[in-house]
């Protein structure tokens, strides 16, 4: 269940996790051309897609060996520009038809309203001692 604090942060993000959580995973218009996605050490593909189309290559690789994959959102946490996010991402292999699940973190950076910044990762306690670096 979200925790929901109403901010425009917040807000936005509960609307990309909506879509995401249904499967969609098409370029977000609110997500700014410089937008930088970083993949920690202990997540597949690790490291920093810096712009939207090294965002989207990275996105494209990714889905690749997926029948189906989703990202819920089940918890926000907001503190100053940034929204530590508990995700359960959920996927069934394309040719082995094996179901997957993982608990993630997301944190999410913004900028004058607007998220320029995500890092995954796979630990909660490496999600919010970065989070609570802010």
């Amino acid at each position: 269940m979200l925790a929901s604090m109403g901010s425009e942060n917040v807000e936005l993000l509960e609307r990309i996790y909506e879509r995401w959580g249904a499967g969609d995973f098409r370029r977000d218009p609110s997500l700014p051309d410089e937008f930088t996605l970083v993949m920690h050490a202990s997540v597949p593909d690790t490291g920093t897609y810096a712009g939207r189309d090294r965002v989207a290559y990275y996105m494209e690789q990714f889905l690749q060996p997926w029948a189906r994959l989703t990202i819920a959102a089940e918890e926000m946490t907001e503190g100053g520009d940034k929204v530590l996010v508990q995700v359960l991402q959920t996927g069934v292999g394309d040719t082995s038809g094996i179901t997957a699940a993982q608990q993630m973190f997301n944190l999410w950076t913004f900028a004058e309203a607007e998220p320029v910044r995500m890092e995954a990762f796979s630990e909660e306690a490496a999600a919010r001692k970065k989070f609570e670096q802010a």
